[in-house]
């Protein structure tokens, strides 16, 4: 016991110290990721050429979370909104685009696609705001049909109650 107490003092000595410092990778890369950023780039673009959005999602978050120093982590960012935005992507998820390009506009205020992914966010944004509008509209929509349908029986009802015993139409006599 004296013993794990001594390693333990030694231990936290070193690292309040700084002389140790703990590395604690963000995520466990998806492959074997000894060449650095731009292979972890390129197998995520990989990755989504092959349809695999959610191993390429996985896969730019990595290079993001690994490499965020590293200016290549902006490219992988715009990759992970491109995969989040992309109509095949069954796990399409505007909203956390939208949050992904704002982040990168955070990070890379000057970068040359700053502009563009300005654009993209306007445009997201406003794609929202009509879904939103569109929604509320449908939801009017079907308001106003039950209103329509619910005084269409009650019309009927009174016009049931008003109603006068029709006589049977005279038919003409048949010739021969």
């Amino acid at each position: 016991m004296k013993v794990q107490k001594e390693i333990i003092s030694i231990f936290l000595s070193f690292a309040l110290s700084g002389c140790l410092t703990i590395q604690v990778s963000p995520q466990t890369p998806p492959f074997n990721d000894s060449s650095g950023p731009l292979h972890s780039l390129n197998y995520a673009h990989e990755l989504f050429k092959k349809k695999e959005y959610s191993d390429a999602e996985k896969t730019f978050r990595y290079v993001i979370d690994t490499y965020s120093l590293d200016p290549l982590s902006a490219d992988a960012r715009i990759g992970l909104a491109y995969t989040l935005l992309y109509f095949d992507n069954p796990k399409r998820d505007e909203l956390k685009a939208v949050k992904e390009l704002e982040q990168f506009l955070i990070q890379n205020p000057m970068h040359p696609r700053a502009n563009e992914v300005k654009n993209w966010i306007s445009f997201l944004n406003n794609l929202n705001e009509v879904k939103i509008e569109n929604k509320r509209l449908k939801d009017d929509l079907q308001r106003l049909i039950d209103i329509d349908i619910e005084t269409e029986k009650k019309r009927k009802e009174t016009q049931e109650e008003f109603k006068e015993p029709q006589e049977k139409p005279i038919e003409p006599p048949q010739q021969n």
